[in-house]
């Protein structure tokens, strides 16, 4: 029931954040959540080790130069100040670390598929409370739903994933692998948005992705 609560939580922040700012901007600092997973798995006795760390350090110095270095761009290219972009991409790297951990738990408790289930329900219930409330279109335009059935449909297959390795040992670097979906982010939003992503701003994304790779490969 929680991980349906905090998938809210994430994805309504990542899309907050990626109408206040640029892709290059918000992608690595959502991808970031693992320093947040690693964390979660100390407080429930895991071993972490010396190289985790390093890692997670690597992390946040990317995240730290791909912050300051965007106090140069452009102001055209956000609807907020950069810091508030960042809060919110802040608060969806929360919301995703609390999805796996939650759901990877109660998989371990249980079976999968039916905490997949009742945590879909619950995000579902909960959106739709939202959107009647806020008196939000319930209705997608006719030529948008193609896009956003694919979106959904691998959408659920990569929480589904993620949330069955509950059941195996050292699940945390499930999530850890999957934040990998950052680089390609930024990667398509350079090719396809025409991003454009200046020499330090790479040097940061780089060193996010690096840390980030270099926790999955400790798995």
């Amino acid at each position: 029931v929680l991980s349906g609560f905090a998938i809210v939580l994430a994805m309504g922040s990542l899309y907050k954040a990626f109408s206040l700012a640029p892709v290059r901007l918000v992608s690595p600092v959502v991808g970031a959540y693992p320093m947040l997973s690693l964390g979660i798995a100390v407080l429930q006795g895991r071993e972490v080790t010396v190289a985790d760390w390093l890692a997670v350090i690597a992390i946040c110095i990317g995240v730290a130069i791909v912050a300051l270095s965007s106090r140069g761009d452009g102001r055209e290219d956000y609807a907020a100040s950069p810091a508030v972009a960042l809060g919110w991409a802040t608060l969806s790297a929360v919301g995703f670390a609390l999805t796996f951990a939650l759901g990877q738990e109660a998989a371990r408790q249980g079976s999968d598929l039916p905490v997949i289930l009742v945590g879909r329900l619950v995000a579902l219930t909960l959106l739709f409370g939202l959107l009647t409330r806020l008196r939000g279109s319930l209705v997608p335009e006719r030529g948008h739903l193609p896009v956003l059935g694919l979106m959904g449909v691998l959408d659920a297959l990569a929480l589904g994933l993620v949330t069955a390795a509950g059941s195996l040992d050292r699940a945390e670097y499930a999530s850890v692998a999957s934040s990998l979906f950052g680089v390609l982010t930024v990667l398509l939003a350079t090719w396809f948005l025409r991003e454009g992503v200046r020499a330090v701003q790479w040097l940061g994304i780089a060193a996010i992705f690096a840390g980030i790779g270099a926790l999955s490969l400790q798995g």
